[in-house]
């Protein structure tokens, strides 16, 4: 929840410390770290209700004994079993604990989406983006429908042995560009037909790839950007090796763009990688799955994270191919990446605060940009306001070092 100004006071009046660090802090959510806390109030909570129950028996108050028991002991085993089964439905993806996407472009299910990304914006403000999202959409099919057939599918093997597909379009003319385009979560290659438009008519060769466990591309489970950080440096260097002089740009939006930028801090990022665009990324799962935790839960009603979130984290990280959810965190990659980064982020996302773009702004450590766009939900920017959104892009990729 955004902090506003204090009641009745206005910039001029300023006067109080109070006021002070609310303006400051104005738009900020609060960044927690996984620990043990939530675990130790369990347990406080479990102890002191049995060791009252203790004294109740020992005191010849049986039955009271007996209750205080069961209230210390069937609540706390109630959240540890709900705990366990979080962890078994992220895994199976019955769960997600970041935003969805649409799984193509344009279409009933993308227009779904963009609905829902953008109950936010006022009358006026939506119908304004309908009029340029339907244009640019209009310009993405046609120019996708007669683009799709000159697709080459490539197959790659992930470092974990997992099968990775991917589909390329050469550019009509030799070109050492080439975009690498990561789409969110539930999207395919086909999500990214708008954003590659505008690339292929700048001349790029495009490598639209389906992440890990999603589409044709196999893989035990979704990694949420963490384990795909990997996979798309496998791609790069696949490009590499196909054009040793290769220019690429990674592209991501939601989980893609937190996988582009945990991509940005390896250290073994190639060197033909000259950019990274992020688009409506998190800083970090830890914090975004408590954010979606308490706005939609994890059967569609609002729940306190903790400590149910912090068992799941246990659970989660013992499973086959899973691992530490606190893991995943893009703002610790910016912290040594020394590739350019560009940060994108709609300035009404209610799945993912703006404030993300802020912290990521905040640790990078070698060049970057932020850029927010107004009367724009999650990944809504570029089809919202296109003409400002690429400005922004290609004005990035134009001033950095040849």
């Amino acid at each position: 929840m955004k902090i506003g100004r204090p009641f009745g006071r206005t910039p001029k009046q300023k006067s109080s410390k109070l006021y002070d660090d609310r303006m400051e802090n104005a738009g900020k959510q609060p960044v927690e770290t996984p620990g043990y806390e939530p675990f130790a109030s369990l347990a406080g909570f479990v102890a002191c209700l049995a060791g009252a129950g203790v004294f109740c028996v020992s005191s010849g108050h049986v039955a009271v004994g007996i209750g205080l028991f069961v209230f210390a002991f069937l609540p706390a085993a109630l959240v540890v079993a709900q705990g366990v089964q979080l962890g078994k439905q992220i895994a199976s993806g019955e769960v997600a604990l970041a935003p969805k996407v649409a799984g193509e472009a344009y279409g009933p299910e993308a227009d779904r989406f963009w609905a829902i990304e953008n109950k936010a914006l006022t009358k006026a403000e939506l119908d304004d983006a309908d009029e340029k999202r339907a244009a640019e959409l209009a310009a993405a099919e046609s120019w996708f429908e007669a683009a799709q057939a000159s697709f080459d599918t490539v197959d790659l093997e992930a470092e974990d042995g997992a099968r990775l597909v991917g589909h390329a379009l050469r550019a009509q003319e030799p070109s050492p560009y080439w975009l690498i385009y990561a789409h969110g979560l539930g999207g395919s290659w086909k999500s990214g037909a708008a954003f590659a438009r505008r690339f292929a008519e700048s001349g790029y060769n495009l490598l639209l790839v389906n992440m890990r466990a999603q589409g044709e591309s196999g893989g035990a489970l979704t990694g949420y950007g963490h384990l795909e950080r990997r996979d798309l440096l496998a791609w790069s260097s696949w490009v590499a090796r196909t054009d040793a002089a290769a220019r690429i740009v990674l592209a991501g939006f939601s989980a893609g763009g937190d996988a582009v930028l945990e991509a940005a801090g390896e250290k073994d990022v190639p060197e033909q990688v000259m950019a990274v665009v992020a688009d409506s990324a998190y800083a970090d799962l830890w914090n975004e799955a408590i954010h979606v935790m308490g706005r939609m839960g994890a059967n569609g009603k609002a729940l306190p994270a903790h400590p149910v979130l912090d068992i799941a984290r246990l659970s989660f990280r013992s499973r086959k191919g899973g691992f530490d959810l606190a893991d995943a965190s893009a703002v610790k990659a910016v912290e040594h990446a020394q590739v350019p980064i560009l940060v994108l982020h709609g300035e009404d996302d209610a799945a993912v605060p703006p404030f993300s773009a802020d912290r990521l702004g905040e640790a990078a450590s070698g060049p970057h940009e932020v850029v927010k766009f107004p009367g724009a939900g999650h990944c809504c920017a570029s089809v919202a306001d296109p003409e400002p959104y690429y400005e922004a892009v290609f004005s990035f990729l134009a001033n950095l070092p040849a």
